[in-house]
């Protein structure tokens, strides 16, 4: 992660909590600072028709019992434009996080992307989870807090189960990250203890 001080000096801040969680999935200029966010709840819940098919996303909903563990990405603003350019159909709102860890003030003011109300439906066989996409993303809480997150992760997380189209090993999602065998089989391992890979299908050809 990059040093904190140095992402509290940048222009704009972003709290991420998907799969710009990853660093190898975001531009690598930006700072990353562990944050927590109360109030809302991830969910699966943005269906979206991008250029490589159609998607189910994950978007956030407020709820006053719920909290989401993530980061802060602080950059510049051509960073910042980068990220908008590929969030679809998503809107930027003011949120206050607060910091994990570290010195220094431990609330930050930031944006969140927020799908919109016309993009927003639950996952179905029209509209699955990317497993190329959910890799990313688990892979990013991997490296964030070890197999704890990726449990708090799934637990924490709206619209379970959903249909998950198994393009892992010929990714649609266009920022897809490659994962050590172990790496996949500690997320697996997580799915299939809470049953969510019981309607996962193959892509068609």
């Amino acid at each position: 992660m990059a040093d904190a001080d140095s992402a509290l000096r940048a222009k704009l801040m972003i709290f991420a909590y998907g799969s710009l969680v990853n660093p190898a999935a975001r531009p690598k200029e930006l700072g990353a600072i562990e944050a927590s966010l109360s109030g809302w709840s991830r969910e699966w819940g943005h269906r979206i028709s991008t250029p490589h098919g159609n998607v189910c996303a994950l978007t956030v909903v407020q709820d006053t019992a719920a909290c989401i563990r993530g980061v802060v990405l602080a950059g510049n603003d051509a960073e910042h434009f980068e990220i908008d350019e590929r969030e679809i159909g998503y809107e930027r709102i003011p949120v206050t996080v607060r910091k994990i860890g570290g010195n220094g003030e431990s609330l930050l003011s930031c944006s969140l992307y927020v799908g919109t109300k016309a993009d927003h439906g639950a996952a179905t066989r029209e509209y699955p989870i990317w497993r190329s996409y959910l890799d990313c993303i688990l892979g990013g809480y991997l490296m964030l807090g070890g197999l704890k997150a990726v449990e708090d992760f799934v637990k924490s997380t709206r619209g379970w189960p959903a249909p998950i189209l198994d393009d892992r090993d010929s990714p649609m999602y266009p920022r897809a990250v490659c994962l050590t065998s172990r790496e996949k089989d500690l997320i697996d391992s997580v799915l299939r203890r809470y049953l969510l890979l019981s309607d996962i299908h193959a892509q068609q050809n």
